[in-house]
């Protein structure tokens, strides 16, 4: 009888009885907020303008979805006016 192996046993204590594909997407959705810091931090602080370009786009593409939509064109000035409201009640205070 062949040994158990450590790691399928390991598995199965983190995971119970899932397939591996759910195993998977429950790794990698746990890894979202990681994700998401990255791509900020990319965006703020990456050390090429191109690599700060990708990164700002990759954000506004997830969050705004394709640009050319309507709705993401009023979700995008939604945005912008609500940041001018915050810039001007920030000058205001001051």
């Amino acid at each position: 009888m062949p040994t158990p192996d450590p790691m399928d046993e390991l598995d199965r204590e983190l995971f119970g009885e899932s397939t591996p594909a759910s195993r998977a997407r429950s790794i990698l959705t746990n890894a979202v907020p990681m994700a998401a810091a990255t791509l900020v931090d990319l965006a703020s602080n990456g050390t090429s303008e191109r690599t700060r370009l990708s990164a700002a786009d990759a954000i506004l593409n997830r969050v705004l979805g394709p640009v050319g939509k309507d709705e993401a064109q009023d979700t995008l000035a939604d945005f912008l006016k609500s940041i001018e409201h915050i810039a001007q009640g920030d000058r205001q205070e001051k």
